[in-house]
């Protein structure tokens, strides 16, 4: 899942058991499906921010920032200005 390689749909077989570990699958079906739709909208709510962020820092006429290329491991600390 980390490594957006998931798919919930491999555990088909298992969510149709009655046991425990049915259950367990289908419980992690519906968590990985969440954690998928939260992160899509945190995606889309980072885009919208920075297209605010650009425009208003265009607005004030100060130096673009220069965002670093792989959003997901970089940190605030990381980002620069051009």
């Amino acid at each position: 899942m980390e490594a957006e390689t998931f798919e919930s749909r491999q555990l088909d077989g298992v969510t149709r058991r009655d046991y425990a570990l049915g259950q367990l699958a289908r419980v992690f079906q519906q968590m990985t499906t969440e954690v998928w739709v939260r992160e899509r909208r945190l995606q889309q709510t980072v885009r919208k921010l920075r297209i605010e962020s650009d425009e208003v820092t265009a607005a004030l006429g100060w130096p673009r920032l220069q965002r670093p290329t792989t959003s997901r491991t970089s940190s605030a600390r990381s980002l620069s200005f051009v």
